[in-house]
């Protein structure tokens, strides 16, 4: 094997270092930290390279000078290529944060039989795929399924809390749909697409029915008590956040209609629409109705869970 001298001279806090190298063979140099090991690496391997960084090794103390000699490395002439074996090379190829060894996936686990299995998978779950693959209407069936969930709150076995949606809404009877006699005048509004809105405007007015008689959005006299009553009446009735609740969650259980059995659809119907009180078997029924759909969310994200698991495992197609 041939030995080369190598002399490297004004590199960093190198002013002059010769080493040994045997050609074709890994080359070991060790020493304290601070001795110049990477300096000597860097300069040999920028020599061979000709890529003009080996100027880049300047000395600090010769920055600035005209008559200061430049970095040199001599003994290498005529070689085309040199490896190091530093730390950034252990970084790159050894020590990896989630694998021992680079590409340890392609070289152990992806064999042909790995790909013939996964290739069988494939088939199996093609159908299911392309149905949760960027499927605008099972997004928002999900989404859906999680709106209603939600809206029973931290709900325990058997108890809605008052504090839910799913009670705000329905709790205490659904007044939009069985609206007081002394709210009739006002039913256009209240049936009206958005009815949280206008209960919201309606009620921020009372406050100036105390100020006259004239209606505070008309300035029309409001002829006998009982107008008066009737527009204070709306406030005494009804909550707009309620009446918010309400409304959302009535647009989700219709768009969700069609994934309930028939007898959970009339059920939904009794509860949404019912005139007083929760009863005990109502909220028997809205508590099982939330354990299936919780049920069916967790499914549903499992398989698609899994369905990207898989194409993330199979990595890029040859």
């Amino acid at each position: 094997m041939t030995q080369l001298t190598v002399v490297i001279s004004n590199c960093n806090s190198v002013d002059r270092a010769e080493i040994s190298v045997l050609k074709g063979t890994l080359n070991i140099k060790y020493g304290p930290n601070g001795l110049g090991k990477s300096t000597l690496a860097k300069a040999v391997v920028s020599q061979i390279r000709g890529d003009g960084t080996l100027g880049d090794l300047m000395p600090f103390k010769s920055r600035g000078k005209a008559d200061a000699p430049p970095p040199s490395v001599r003994g290498i002439d005529g070689r085309a290529s040199a490896l190091v074996f530093d730390e950034d090379y252990v970084q790159q190829f050894v020590f990896q944060k989630d694998e021992v060894l680079k590409n340890s996936f392609d070289i152990f686990i992806k064999t042909p039989d790995y790909v013939a299995a996964m290739d069988a998978i494939d088939v199996l779950l093609a159908g299911v795929k392309q149905t949760l693959t960027n499927n605008t209407e099972i997004e928002q069936t999900i989404s859906d399924f999680k709106e209603l969930r939600d809206a029973f709150g931290k709900s325990k076995p058997g108890n809605i809390p008052k504090n839910s949606k799913i009670h705000k809404a329905f709790g205490t009877g659904n007044k939009t749909e069985n609206i007081p006699e002394a709210l009739k005048p006002f039913e256009t509004f209240i049936k009206s697409q958005e009815p949280s809105k206008w209960i919201s405007w309606q009620i921020k007015g009372n406050e100036y029915l105390k100020l006259g008689d004239n209606c505070p959005y008309c300035a029309t006299p409001l002829v006998g008590e009982g107008q008066k009553d009737a527009a204070l009446a709306v406030e005494k009735e009804f909550d707009a956040t309620a009446v918010g609740h309400l409304n959302t969650l009535k647009a989700v259980i219709e768009r969700l209609g069609k994934y309930f059995s028939e007898k959970c659809c009339e059920n939904l119907q009794k509860v949404t629409k019912t005139k007083i009180d929760l009863t005990a078997a109502e909220v028997s029924f809205l508590m099982s109705l939330k354990a299936e759909i919780d049920g069916m969310i967790t499914q549903l994200e499992g398989l698609r869970a899994i369905l990207l698991f898989l194409s993330a495992r199979r990595g890029p197609n040859p």
